[in-house]
This record gives structure tokens, C-alpha cells and sequence, in this order.
């Protein structure tokens, strides 16, 4: 099993696959080359916890390929993420990682219209806005400028 986070579609051996289909895949290598898959098909994958769910990938039926499976970012995504330790260990799903960044002195942030502080001692952020002639609206209207 390969983990790839630069390939955006999971590839399988074909003898991975449950069910496959005839369908041209094309895709490009790291290496700038092209390269085809001759079928898509479904494969389960599931965590050590049970939790599992379905990708489409791309069959490969070559013996080129020195792996029978490559997770590729959509496998990554369906598993809720990859944790890769020091030692190389490979984990997917979030359910047992915790992720966090801390600091040893207080860290401030002043924006144009906000300003947020870290502190070390309570371990934690503050946020403030910067609000527009220094009051709150009572209503907020946001908007999506194009």
C-alpha cells in the first residue's frame, strides 16, 4: 500500500476491486507521463474501529505497479484524514489524534478589523473585533463580495 497525498484518485490491482468496469482513466505521474487505467471500480475501506465506506478508484491491471493499493487524497478524505508518526506509522481516521499548537511566550495578532492573543498560561486564545465607529451592529450583515 502506497499513501498519496498528490494523487487526487485511489488506484487498486484490480484484484482489489469488488465489482470493476471497462472505462479509460487517464491520468499524468509525478514524472509528467501519461498513464491509463482500463477500468474504475468500488473497494471498501475500513478502519481498525469498524467505521468504514466506499471509493470509486481507478483498477489497475498492469503488473507495473509495485503496490495493490494507492491511497490517493479521495481514500484520505473518506477515512477523515492520515496521521503518518515519526516512525513512519501510518494511521487514518481523527478518532484517537489530537492536534493543537501552543507556545511558550504570548503571541499577538492585530489585523485591520480584529486582534487575537495566545496565553501560554491558560493555554488559550482571545479574539476581539475591531468594530466599525467602536460599536457592534446589533445584527450582522454579512455579505460575499464578487
Amino acid at each position: 500500500m502506497l499513501v498519496d497525498t498528490g494523487c487526487s484518485r485511489s488506484i487498486a490491482h484490480v484484484s482489489c476491486c469488488k465489482a470493476w468496469k471497462k472505462g479509460i482513466v487517464s491520468m499524468t505521474t509525478v514524472s509528467g507521463e501519461d498513464w491509463q487505467c482500463e477500468e474504475t471500480g468500488i473497494v471498501r475501506l475500513q478502519l481498525s474501529d469498524g467505521a468504514f465506506t466506499t471509493v470509486r478508484v481507478s483498477c489497475d491491471c498492469s503488473e507495473a505497479s509495485c503496490f495493490e493499493f494507492i491511497f490517493g487524497m479521495d481514500g484520505i478524505k473518506a477515512l477523515r484524514g492520515v496521521t503518518v508518526d515519526a516512525r513512519n506509522g501510518v494511521r487514518f481516521g481523527v478518532e484517537k489524534s489530537e492536534f493543537f499548537a501552543a507556545a511558550n511566550t504570548v503571541v499577538a495578532v492585530d489585523e485591520r478589523d480584529f486582534s487575537a492573543t495566545y496565553d501560554p498560561v491558560t493555554n488559550s486564545w482571545t479574539a476581539a473585533w475591531k468594530w466599525s465607529e467602536g460599536k457592534e451592529p446589533d445584527v450582522l450583515k454579512n455579505q460575499v463580495e464578487s
